[in-house]
């Protein structure tokens, strides 16, 4: 958790968000768009086996933790703006997650994607997925960790990067 206090009380100071260059931007949608794809023709499981499979050839080399956490949430944007220009009114949080954790294994930022049950009678799903990076939420605030289980992380390590 030391890196979200960074986060909240460090403002511009500690870090600069680097840029995210029109290359990588296009890997970004290419990448969201496929794995949407995948989905949508061969299900939750083929999606899932290519998600692990996902490997980066020019991975980004950000050495600072918090610009990467803040490079990973622009590529979030991006990420969430094609899933939801794809799928109208039809968005869930495993569809947000699966292109976001895909794009930034693409990008070789050491995402995984967590699959957690309801822990909480407070929390109307049963079932909720988010993304983690270096085991802090990026796609959802950190209390999600309190209201859901989590049942399985994908990739399981991070070394599977």
């Amino acid at each position: 958790m030391n890196l979200y206090f960074v986060l909240l009380f460090a403002k511009d100071r500690a870090a600069k968000v680097p840029p995210l260059p029109f290359k990588r931007l296009l890997r970004v949608i290419v990448i969201s768009v496929w794995m949407l794809l995948i989905y949508r023709i061969y299900g939750l499981n083929k999606a899932m086996d290519r998600l692990k499979s996902i490997r980066c050839k020019d991975p980004v080399r950000i050495k600072n933790p918090l610009a990467e956490f803040l490079f990973a949430r622009r590529v979030m944007v991006w990420s969430q703006f094609v899933v939801s220009l794809l799928n109208a009114g039809k968005i869930d949080s495993f569809l947000r997650s699966l292109s976001l954790c895909a794009s930034l294994k693409k990008l070789g930022i050491p995402a995984q994607m967590v699959l957690g049950e309801k822990s909480d009678d407070h929390v109307i799903e049963n079932l909720h997925v988010w993304v983690e990076l270096r085991q802090i939420p990026l796609n959802e605030s950190w209390e999600v960790e309190w209201h859901f289980r989590e049942i399985k992380r994908i990739p399981e390590r991070f070394d599977v990067h």
